[in-house]
């Protein structure tokens, strides 16, 4: 049964973040308090220099400001992103906002994908043979335009919003898509079809991403 009220829970092991967890999957808000800097109790953790949230848009803009203000009392320089798609699903709260690309500005210390810069460059991630502006879309020329500016459709108002890339841990890769829409073309224009695009997502506005491996 999901309460009006955030449900405080004591401790950040495995016991309190399980309960953490089966209770937001109910659409209840938690608040986790741990006594440490760490978290994970007894099985201890590890840390980077940053938090990615996966499906971010299935989290509240509130808790995710909760979270990010949290954090950076005690580490500033923290990186927040995620995949801000807008999700179909049940476990959205009456009342609230969840955090996606259109609610950017609800969130303001958090970073998200933008799809719109990696479609407009290789071509819609669903439709693999669809063209993007480095394999000859010039109609998608605006588009680029605006994603170098750090202004990507009317999600994102600020390029430190803007996680900017071409590939990432699914779909194709960047050459495999360009070499599947412009099967006509030589090995050596594909090379340049890539690094035309990594040209343009590493020096626009904004945080540049980069796929390893």
């Amino acid at each position: 049964m999901k309460m009006n009220n955030p449900v405080l829970i004591l401790g950040a092991g495995i016991s309190g973040l399980g309960a953490a967890y089966k209770l937001s999957c109910n659409g209840q808000q938690t608040v986790v308090l741990e006594k440490d800097t760490t978290y994970g109790g007894l099985c201890g953790n590890f840390t980077i220099d940053g938090f990615r949230f996966d499906l971010v848009g299935l989290i509240d803009t509130e808790t995710i400001n909760e979270v990010v203000t949290e954090v950076h009392k005690t580490h500033p320089d923290v990186i927040f992103y995620g995949e801000g798609w807008t999700m179909d699903t049940a476990v959205t709260k009456d009342g609230y906002k969840m955090t996606t690309q259109p609610n950017s500005t609800d969130v303001p210390g958090f970073a998200f994908f933008s799809d719109t810069l990696r479609d407009a460059l290789k071509g819609h991630v669903f439709y693999t043979t669809r063209k993007g502006y480095v394999s000859g879309a010039a109609d998608l020329a605006d588009t680029v335009k605006g994603c170098f500016l750090g202004q990507a459709d009317d999600w994102c108002t600020t390029p430190s919003q803007s996680i900017n890339y071409a590939s990432c841990h699914d779909n194709m890769t960047l050459l495999d898509r360009i070499t599947k829409s412009t099967p006509g073309a030589s090995k050596e224009d594909h090379i340049r079809m890539n690094n035309l695009s990594a040209a343009i997502y590493m020096t626009a506005q904004g945080i540049p991403f980069l796929q390893a491996g």
